[in-house]
């Protein structure tokens, strides 16, 4: 009998992640959809059936004076959204057990392009034992001095490892274009012009005129 508990137990801490969990917050949204109880199931109903999903039963309440929560089952798990029209906001959950998870992104993508968020953060999580984060909406540089900040994506542009190092650019609502190598921030679109004269004003005064230049290292 202990062996059998044993190889339950051992058969549960053993399971794998059997799902994908979207959490998203849209903001900056269009007020006017936030609180319309029927375009909001018109919405949900729409992502569903474009993104290949089985819609089995829809439920929301419209909340005094303002707010509605909808919940969706669907045969691969459930929808649910959340919404503040005093402030613009939507909070989105999405957690579906598809064997295609590209249907789960397309339907996130889809509430997107009816909500209209300036900005969103999310959120990818793989369900199951153990709880692990995949990825968010943040890139988190870190210093040598123990230092951490985080940047949030508003869109990433390149995202690729080469032979020697791990290559991203992303877009910033502040510092536009921002390229890291490894995770570390090498320049910003913003502040690009102060990083390219340290590097040129030391030297402009030396060059004879009319003489050649010889770049050695282009950097980024």
């Amino acid at each position: 009998m202990a062996a059998q508990q044993s190889a339950v137990i051992n058969n549960k801490s053993d399971m794998k992640p059997t799902g994908k969990h979207l959490v998203s917050e849209f903001m900056s949204c269009s007020k006017e959809i936030l609180n319309d109880k029927g375009r909001i199931e018109k919405i949900i109903t729409e992502a569903i059936e474009r993104c290949g999903f089985g819609l089995k039963k829809l439920e929301s309440y419209q909340f005094t004076p303002l707010g509605i929560t909808s919940i969706a089952i669907i045969s691969e798990s459930h929808i649910a959204i959340h919404t503040y029209p005093e402030a613009g906001h939507v909070s989105v959950d999405i957690f579906t057990c598809s064997a295609s998870f590209e249907k789960t992104h397309n339907l996130l993508n889809f509430l997107k392009s009816r909500f209209k968020p300036r900005t969103l953060s999310t959120v990818e999580l793989a369900r199951g034992n153990p709880l692990e984060v995949v990825s968010s909406n943040w890139l988190t540089n870190f210093s040598p001095n123990g230092v951490e900040i985080k940047y949030h994506i508003k869109e990433k542009l390149f995202d690729r490892r080469s032979k020697y190092q791990h290559i991203e650019i992303i877009e910033h609502e502040h510092f536009g274009r921002m390229l890291f190598l490894d995770s570390d921030l090498q320049i910003a679109e913003r502040d690009a012009h102060i990083y390219n004269a340290g590097l040129v004003t030391p030297a402009i005064g030396k060059i004879c005129k009319g003489g050649d230049v010889a770049v050695l290292g282009g950097g980024d």
